[in-house]
């Protein structure tokens, strides 16, 4: 079954593929397409536009052959890309943006804290002159990538996360499968009953990452728990009653033995091997990973089986983040800023969107493209679309990471929180407690 998923989506795609054409055009900032013969930019000054993401591998190549063809239909841009993977991007974007030295466009993460830096261009002026259509955009991406009334940031895909479960392993130990609407006691249940043999054989129910505000927060919603309110507050927020249970019920997976610690989980090469290897009966992950597990040929497709995340009791609406993705910026101190923002409009595009999307790495902000792809009809996939397409089903809160102007400081009181209560034993209550203090003396 090696490529049936991305092989289903592209024959999606190529059903529509009559609405589209590449010939002879270029991509106009609204995402649409016009003849190239009028192209604003095929007549102007010759400009270099700098474009600095944490890419590697697949995604990579898929930005360098949109550069190529950006640079084709725009022979007065040169896009120079800097790629740079690894934990240190954000150091090096920072050092950048305050030695006088940044790109023009750049990937961003932890972006609210960045955006009251004053660092970035305001966007909506070029939006507005450029006409471009903000409906190929996701709302709540659109709502976390702006900041005091002003958008600073627009995206190319959307972000949603799933548990995978391999069927083999559940097979083998007579255990049911995980379903939709599963609850936190349902989850801790079939992760014990998962977990198998000592040493390196064996074989956990779960991976829960103590230190990875991705999955702890969003895991952590269940129940109605939350780092900050829709306000941004943290104080009374993050040290609720309903994040004390939430904390209780997230770290012991670790503190019981069903999820690795985190130290082994790492030494194993994280979750993701540790799923291949058949090590871990359920991962949490992004809906890149089919593709990632389809690609790397040694995983029977068969067996493997997506779920939404559980929660706390039996009837509530899931919680969801859909903003497990970036957004690209432009530099306040750009001397090319409508350059910069073509370029950025094209690659956030509905074009560029379907063709990136159909790869299988990650899902569409919006709904005309998951309908468009039938991401739906996908097994595997319509995990990661529901959200996008029927937002009634679920709640959407506001991921600290995304949205708080603190979200360092948000991170790393509630990183220290959850070891304090897993290696020291603290009482879940002290933990957050003295993590809402830390914020404050951060602030």
């Amino acid at each position: 079954m090696k490529k049936k998923h991305f092989i289903s989506i592209l024959a999606a795609l190529m059903a529509s593929s009559m609405l589209f054409t590449a010939c002879g055009t270029t991509t106009t900032p609204d995402g649409d397409s016009s003849e190239s013969g009028g192209s604003e930019a095929k007549t102007g000054e010759p400009v270099t536009i700098r474009y600095m993401t944490w890419e590697d591998g697949d995604w990579q190549t898929f930005s360098e052959e949109f550069i190529d063809k950006y640079m084709k239909d725009n022979p007065n841009v040169t896009i120079q890309y800097e790629p740079t993977a690894g934990d240190g991007y954000m150091t090096k974007l920072k050092t950048s943006l305050s030695s006088g030295t940044a790109p023009d466009v750049a990937w961003v993460d932890g972006w609210q804290e960045m955006f009251k830096m004053d660092v970035f261009e305001p966007l909506d002026d070029y939006i507005a002159k450029y006409n471009f259509d903000l409906d190929v955009q996701n709302p709540a991406l659109i709502e976390s990538g702006s900041y005091n009334g002003k958008i600073y940031g627009l995206f190319g895909w959307a972000g949603v996360t799933g548990i995978y479960y391999n069927k083999q392993l559940f097979d083998d130990a007579g255990v049911a499968y995980p379903q939709e609407g599963w609850t936190w006691d349902d989850c801790k249940n079939i992760a014990t009953q998962m977990t198998k043999g000592d040493g390196a054989d064996k074989v956990y129910g779960i991976d829960i990452q103590l230190d990875w505000s991705g999955q702890y927060e969003t895991m952590m919603w269940g129940n109605g728990a939350r780092i900050i309110d829709d306000d941004l507050n943290y104080d009374g927020v993050m040290n609720s009653d309903k994040m004390v249970e939430a904390l209780d019920w997230y770290t012991s997976f670790v503190k019981d033995g069903v999820s690795p610690q985190s130290t082994s989980l790492k030494a194993a090469g994280g979750g993701d091997e540790m799923f291949k290897s058949g090590q871990l009966a359920m991962h949490y992950a992004f809906s890149g990973f089919v593709q990632s597990l389809e690609a790397g040929g040694t995983f029977d497709m068969d067996n493997l089986g997506v779920v939404g995340l559980p929660v706390a009791n039996k009837g509530d609406k899931p919680a969801v983040n859909v903003t497990f993705t970036n957004p690209l910026c432009i530099s306040k101190d750009s001397k090319n800023k409508d350059e910069a923002f073509k370029f950025v409009a094209a690659r956030v595009g509905e074009e560029t969107a379907r063709d990136f999307c159909s790869r299988g790495w990650s899902v569409p902000g919006t709904t005309a493209l998951v309908e468009e792809l039938k991401l739906m009809d996908d097994p595997l996939l319509k995990v990661f679309a529901d959200p996008i397409l029927n937002t009634d089903k679920y709640v959407y809160p506001k991921p600290a990471g995304t949205y708080s102007p603190v979200a360092s400081a948000l991170n790393d009181a509630m990183v220290n929180a959850i070891s304090a209560v897993v290696v020291e034993g603290k009482d879940s209550k002290q933990a957050l407690d003295e993590a809402v203090e830390a914020v404050k003396k951060a602030e």
